[in-house]
This record gives structure tokens, sequence and C-alpha cells, in this order.
């Protein structure tokens, strides 16, 4: 009967667009090696209730859903704070975005790709960590190396 209702939901189709394969156990499985930190953030990506401009203005927690950071690049108008501008887009965080990039190769713009593999989700999180852009929510959320967290 969950299966069911949930097959409905409007939420589903958000989360289909990373993962397909309910209930999630690949996920779940990922999640376990990180931490809580690491694990809020990977669900906030999935669902889009991230604390990014754009949901935040949705919820009525902003006056605006513009990208802060954009303010201050050439961008002549700041863009949506969306999960896909934050990650891809925003040139505020192209520096940050380099590094992501170059260990992800051609994948580095795919988030469901990404968000498949333990490898794409340690570069995502470092992303994250980099930018310092939800670090006064979530603190950081850069994954240990390898050599200190074998099991991640």
């Amino acid at each position: 009967m969950w299966r069911e209702d949930w097959g409905k939901s409007t939420r589903k189709e958000r989360m289909d667009r990373i993962d397909a394969e309910f209930p999630y156990n690949k996920f779940r499985n990922v999640r376990d090696g990180l931490t809580r930190a690491q694990g809020s953030l990977l669900l906030q990506i999935r669902s889009g209730h991230i604390p990014l401009n754009a949901h935040l203005k949705r919820i009525k927690k902003s006056e605006t859903e513009d990208c802060q950071a954009c303010i201050g690049t050439r961008r002549a108008i700041p863009a949506k704070e969306t999960v896909t501008h934050f990650l891809f887009d925003c040139p505020a965080y192209a520096t940050e975005r380099d590094d992501m990039n170059q260990k992800l190769g051609r994948h580095a713009g795919d988030l469901k790709l990404i968000m498949s593999t333990t490898d794409g989700i340690k570069e995502l999180l470092r992303y994250v960590g980099r930018t310092k852009r939800l670090s006064n929510i979530l603190g950081d959320v850069t994954p240990l190396s390898n050599e200190e967290n074998e099991e991640y």
C-alpha cells in the first residue's frame, strides 16, 4: 500500500531524477558510510529541499530566489539559486568546481551519474565543502581521505 502511495506522490518524480530504484537501497548503503551531515546533504540534493535560495523562497524563508554568490561576478543578472546552478553553473564557484570536473571527467555535469558512485559522491561532497556555501548549516561535509577512513 505504501509503495502504491509513493508511486502517486509528486515527490517520487523528483527523487527518480537521481535514482529510480525505489526503495533506494544503494543510497542507504552509501549513506551508512557517511557522517550525518553528509547524508543529510545528499538527501537534500536528491529531494531539492536544500537551503539554497530557490527552495528558501518557495518556503518563505528568503526574500529572493537569486544566487547571492553571483553578485560580484561578471554576471549581469543573478541566476536562480537551484541545485543545478549551485553545483554546475555558478561562476562564483568555478575554481572549486574545476577540481570536481577534473576528477569526474565527462560525467562531471551529470548529477544522476555523480550520485550513483562512491567516487562521484566523494567528489561532490568535496566540492560543497570547498565552496563553504552550506557550512553555516551543515558544518564541514568534506569526506575524510581514504587513509583516514578506510571503510568510506
